[in-house]
């Protein structure tokens, strides 16, 4: 995916196509985005120095409408950042490792948001993406995904496509490391599957399986709705023609993973 030089002195990232009607309503600075969206609403905020708000406006010379959510991000605290280094992890802080995980998400050819720009200034820094209108979560109960109780044509074809794309997103180097259900969306109109808040997902060559076994485990711990026969058919799916006795250590690494969330969850009442 190509993108733009650096505007605003350098504290802004903009798609190229993206730049006129930024112009034109006063967002191509990183100072005009950001006191936009400090007078928006909330769409999500769970933790101080992350929040997402919703935007709205209208381009006044075509009258075209645009919806877009800005993820503000300011600096982390610094437990958070020794806690990461502890583990011998590198800090994702910021807006950037977004902004390039949706680069390599949209080179791979797999389904999610539509990145405008990144803005760094400073500690602080911003993503902005076109909204994903018309779109329900696959938690939403009327899936059966989440909860148990549902049966329906529709929920028979995500089972049979939700292995396919965590494939591809597999089988490309990426893993998104918060891979739950509520980060999955499905469009109205033609049912197509969305991967969203990509702020953890990174690209590994070769990805090891330590990172894959993460994702398939925060899939099935939030797919309670899905029964065990199922879960078995979605590996089956997942795993394609890749079948080298090795399964057995996959199911049992997962299902390792899956108590483990469930006492974290349970210990932090997520």
């Amino acid at each position: 995916m190509k993108i733009s030089e650096h505007r605003d002195a350098g504290r802004l990232w903009v798609m190229p196509h993206e730049t006129d009607w930024l112009t034109r309503v006063g967002w191509d600075t990183f100072e005009g985005v950001w006191e936009a969206s400090r007078t928006a609403a909330v769409a999500k905020q769970l933790r101080d120095d992350r929040v997402t708000v919703r935007l709205e406006v209208q381009d006044p010379l075509t009258g075209q409408h645009h919806a877009v959510y800005v993820k503000r991000h300011t600096r982390p605290p610094l437990r958070d950042l020794v806690k990461d280094w502890i583990r011998l992890r590198r800090p994702l802080v910021g807006a950037r490792p977004e902004w390039e995980a949706l680069q390599q998400f949209h080179d791979a050819g797999l389904p999610t948001m539509e990145p405008i720009l990144l803005g760094e200034r400073g500690g602080s820094s911003l993503l902005m993406t076109r909204a994903l209108d018309g779109c329900e979560k696959l938690s939403d109960p009327r899936f059966g995904l989440s909860q148990p109780g549902v049966s329906s044509p529709e929920r028979e074809r995500l089972l049979a496509e939700l292995p396919v794309l965590t494939r591809s997103m597999h089988r490309s180097g990426l893993h998104h490391q918060d891979y739950y259900l509520g980060h999955l969306f499905r469009l109205r109109d033609d049912g197509r599957l969305f991967i969203i808040d990509l702020g953890r997902a990174r690209r590994l060559v070769p990805l090891s399986r330590h990172w894959i076994v993460k994702d398939l485990a925060q899939l099935r711990f939030s797919a309670g709705g899905v029964t065990d026969d199922e879960w078995g058919e979605f590996l089956t799916a997942y795993l394609g023609h890749e079948t080298d006795g090795s399964r057995g250590a996959l199911e049992r690494a997962i299902d390792r993973k899956v108590l483990s969330i469930a006492r974290h969850s349970a210990k932090h009442r997520l």
